[in-house]
């Protein structure tokens, strides 16, 4: 397919862009301590400038430190930052790219740890980011040096040159708590009906506009809906766009969701691509400034559709350019193979923020790390072996090969991808099938010897005479051993998603509730069969936390029965033995299939071989230590450029 319309050029007021896609703003992370403008951040951005992304908006910026949402979060309320800002602005636009700036105040959604202590402010007293602690009321002398303190921010980002604004007035932010009837709960002029909760946001837009001028493009974003009852809908939003308008904005960007229900903006796999579109499409048909749609576009076929279809005028992908930050570039050149969707995993980025670590990608390991990460020649060419055809494998193998080694890769399966081939399976996962096909096409297209069907022995190796072996034989399904786990009514979750076996009878009893324990019971559940999951100890430990409301959900409303505090005893005909771990009392529970979930075990039974015979060995991704893809990828990655 060609695309056509995401490269036409678009205006947002005096804005000229080249093409009709934005990089969405994204926390990184890669502030100094003080908000500066690093040199993490600075590559960061030229990389994904180099794309030619008509518009690079720059992440949220505080306008009131300390009161952003994260540590290392960028600032521009003094005129100290605007010499590095200007140094960041230049540097995109040396790669002809427009760049805009996020203007932000948190208000409650923000933590002890970022405001040092101060406690979180908002329209209202209502519960902050941080468990057990409301924000403050705002007085309205406050209220008023805020307006002050973003028009000031505003002058600086005009002064640092950057070509564009956006103000931060979604996702349950300090002016969307203004916008949002859940949040505010003002009986002033601040509060109340439509116009007086976005007075403060229009007092903010007329004293912006009255320091950058009338033809400085003004971009507002804001929610479409808030998705929770007492928020707003999408009915006020379409009127909050129309005021918007007339108070002089150049360009809605229309998002979704507040703190209550955050993964409308953080859109982990469980929703669908193009989850918030409709509502811009429905702003769209109201306003006559550009309407720029987001939320899980992963897709630069999918971005074409909605601008086709009239339902935006430009399309924002935020981490689309984390997991490849050439998408457009491959897009333009019809590489559409070689592009590495985002499988929005949500583990590397938006976890990470909440660690209150640095974002990362867990398919692309050089995000945050462009300057010491470049897959360059190896001074010394060698002869590698690699065992394992997983994603760490592939992983280590293809980059190994793109800098000149000659690279045998060993496969026991009839097919690459390991656990990738099975992960996909479970409802709400089929993302993960593109990082699966991205990694084995890269893999062909290098010159990697590929050898399916082969289970390396030590003799394999050996006649091989490598000079550096990578050991990447992922991990199997740990069975504990207790009575009755040979019957044949006892399968594993690996045999089930692979096909090896069927789910069989109505009463399905699952062991475990990591993920896959809590993905078997989604999956067994689907097939309208009565699960019931058995933790030990909390459900969903391991899933990440912006997924795990959506995934319980489902199990909540298959009607999944979650027993917590048991652990499997014994397994007989036709029921299993399950044991209370606090009162230590017995009891029995009805059961035609009983599903293994409890975790894995690496499978690296040929390290000690290896590393008895060979200098360089290297054991990488599950075969170390079972983890997730990120680990996987990475450490593929790291192994590969270090050979």
């Amino acid at each position: 397919m060609s695309l056509k319309r995401i490269f036409e050029p678009v205006d947002i007021g005096t804005l000229h862009l080249r093409n009709r896609i934005v990089m969405a703003p994204m926390f990184s992370q890669f502030a100094s301590e003080k908000g500066e403008v690093t040199e993490r951040m600075l590559h960061y951005y030229e990389r994904r400038a180099e794309s030619g992304v008509g518009l690079l908006m720059v992440e949220t910026t505080c306008v009131d430190y300390p009161l952003g949402t994260f540590t290392r979060e960028l600032r521009l309320d003094s005129d100290i930052f605007v010499p590095r800002l200007t140094e960041l602005v230049s540097l995109v636009h040396s790669y002809n790219t427009k760049v805009s700036i996020q203007l932000h105040h948190a208000g409650r959604q923000t933590y002890v740890a970022a405001t040092g202590g101060l406690t979180p402010v908002g329209p209202s007293e209502v519960p902050s980011g941080t468990p057990g602690l409301f924000s403050r009321a705002l007085s309205v002398d406050e209220i008023k040096a805020l307006v002050t303190k973003f028009a000031d921010a505003s002058e600086r980002a005009k002064n640092a040159d950057f070509d564009a604004i956006e103000i931060h007035g979604s996702h349950g932010y300090l002016i969307s708590q203004f916008l949002s009837p859940f949040t505010n709960k003002r009986t002033d002029e601040y509060g109340g009906d439509l116009n007086r909760r976005m007075k403060f946001a229009l007092d903010i837009i007329k004293t912006v506009r009255g320091r950058v001028g009338d033809y400085y493009p003004l971009i507002f974003r804001i929610n479409g809906s808030d998705f929770i009852e007492g928020g707003l809908t999408i009915e006020e939003s379409i009127v909050m766009a129309r005021k918007l308008e007339e108070a002089g904005i150049n360009a809605v960007h229309v998002s979704a969701g507040l703190r209550e229900r955050g993964y409308w903006y953080e859109q982990p796999m469980y929703l669908p691509r193009g989850c918030l579109v409709d509502l811009a499409a429905k702003i769209k048909k109201q306003v006559n400034v550009p309407v720029i749609a987001v939320g899980r576009i992963n897709d630069v076929l999918l971005a074409e559709q909605i601008i086709e279809e009239g339902k935006a005028d430009l399309v924002a992908m935020g981490r689309p350019f984390l997991s490849d930050p050439l998408i457009l570039k491959k897009a333009e050149a019809g590489q559409f193979d070689d592009i590495r969707k985002c499988i929005a995993c949500v583990d590397g980025c938006i976890e990470n923020l909440f660690r209150h670590k640095a974002i990362t990608c867990s398919i692309n390991p050089e995000v945050g790390m462009e300057k010491w990460f470049k897959v360059t020649p190896a001074k010394r060419k060698k002869k590698i072996v690699v065992i394992g055809g997983g994603p760490a494998g592939m992983e280590a193998a293809m980059i190994a090969s793109q800098r000149g080694h000659n690279v045998v890769l060993f496969e026991k399966e009839k097919e690459l991808g390991g656990q990738l081939n099975i992960a996909h399976v479970p409802p709400g996962k089929t993302e993960i099938t593109e990082i699966r096909n991205w990694l084995i096409n890269q893999v062909r297209k290098t010159t990697v010897d590929v050898r399916l069907n082969s289970e390396a022995k030590l003799k394999d190796v050996l006649s091989e005479k490598p000079d550096a072996v990578i050991l990447a034989t992922g991990a199997d399904i740990y069975t504990p051993q207790i009575p009755g786990v040979d019957k044949k009514m006892v399968t594993s979750a690996n045999d089930l998603l692979s096909g090896k076996k069927k789910l069989a009878g109505e009463k399905i009893i699952v062991i475990g509730a990591g993920m896959v324990g809590c993905e078997m019971a989604d999956y067994a559940s689907e097939k309208q069969k009565s699960v019931t999951l058995v933790a030990r100890r909390r459900c969903g430990h391991d899933v990440p936390a912006r997924t795990r409301p959506l995934l319980f959900k489902r199990l909540e409303d298959k009607n999944v029965d979650i027993l917590k505090g048991w652990e499997l005893q014994e397994i007989k005909d036709t029921k299993v033995v399950l044991l209370d771990i606090n009162t230590k009392k017995k009891k029995e529970v009805p059961a035609d299939q009983v599903i293994m979930a409890v975790g894995y075990r690496p499978t690296n039974d040929l390290a000690r071989e290896l590393m008895q015979k060979f200098k360089e060995v290297h054991v990488i991704g599950d075969c170390f230590m079972p983890r997730k893809i990120l680990n996987a990828i990475h450490e593929g990655y790291r192994v590969a450029l270090n050979i």
